[in-house]
């Protein structure tokens, strides 16, 4: 099932109105048409992904178009996944079909998609709904804000290796060591997002039950790096000294 592209003049920078946007919506609906098959609707609703990406493509120049990430199988999967999960855990509606995600690394067997918007005290209050909780400071948020490696400003992806616990390559480099190397790590955000996403799949799991993950992509104001881990039967959000460097404190590596 194919369809043709309309060019648009590439002059054209300036975004639709809202009600320019639900004018449009109308008539994509009204081209929807009435005869359609059951078989041809059912094709369309098992790929959901590509019906939206089709309309997109058809919508967008040429140059504002992403390219076609299915190729990975993976992809599309973690997509709906995370759709799933912040729908179900949030009731926030994404879509993240038009996300630009980056290439895949051997070992890194896990995506995560982050919500354009998404905070740390909103994640924190979903984890204190779900099992015991310890932060180190009230305000997530303002701990560590504008000293992130990756801020939500928009939706965006990240690999990570697929295991409980952060990288045992990585015992014994302290933040300070991770940042003249140039290493992207996980922040703070990233890790707490990623313990209730475990906990729900796993049926009950945790993550980080023998080592401290050191979200070394983020800083609080005071320089020390925030971290995280399942420990004395609950989740603590601690934070740490940038130098030191201790065996049980690991960051998470991130493809981005």
């Amino acid at each position: 099932m194919t369809m043709n592209k309309v060019e648009m003049p590439k002059s054209q920078v300036c975004t639709i109105s809202t009600s320019q946007l639900k004018e449009l919506t109308s008539e994509v609906v009204k081209a929807v048409p009435d005869n359609m098959s059951r078989s041809i609707y059912d094709e369309w609703m098992k790929n959901r992904r590509s019906l939206r990406r089709g309309i997109r493509e058809l919508l967008l120049p040429p140059e504002n178009q992403v390219p076609v990430i299915d190729a990975n199988p993976l992809i599309g999967q973690f997509a709906e996944e995370w759709e799933k999960h912040y729908c179900d855990e949030y009731e926030l509606k994404m879509d993240f079909s038009a996300v630009r995600v980056p290439i895949q690394r051997p070992g890194f067997g896990w995506l995560m998609f982050v919500a354009q918007g998404l905070a740390c005290n909103q994640v924190y209050t979903k984890c204190e709904s779900l099992f015991p909780c310890w932060r180190y400071t009230e305000d997530l948020n303002a701990s560590v804000q504008g000293r992130n490696d990756r801020e939500p400003t928009d939706h965006y992806a990240i690999w990570l290796r697929d295991r409980v616990e952060p990288d045992e390559e990585l015992k014994g480099f302290s933040a300070n060591q991770l940042a003249a190397l140039g290493f992207s790590g996980n922040t703070l955000l990233e890790g707490l997002v990623l313990e209730p996403w475990h906990f729900k799949r796993t049926n009950g799991e945790h993550l980080n039950t023998a080592n401290w993950n050191l979200c070394s992509g983020s800083r609080g104001s005071d320089g020390c790096v925030p971290c995280v881990r399942w420990s004395g039967g609950r989740f603590r959000v601690c934070d740490s000294s940038p130098g030191p460097a201790h065996g049980d404190l690991r960051s998470r590596p991130v493809v981005s």
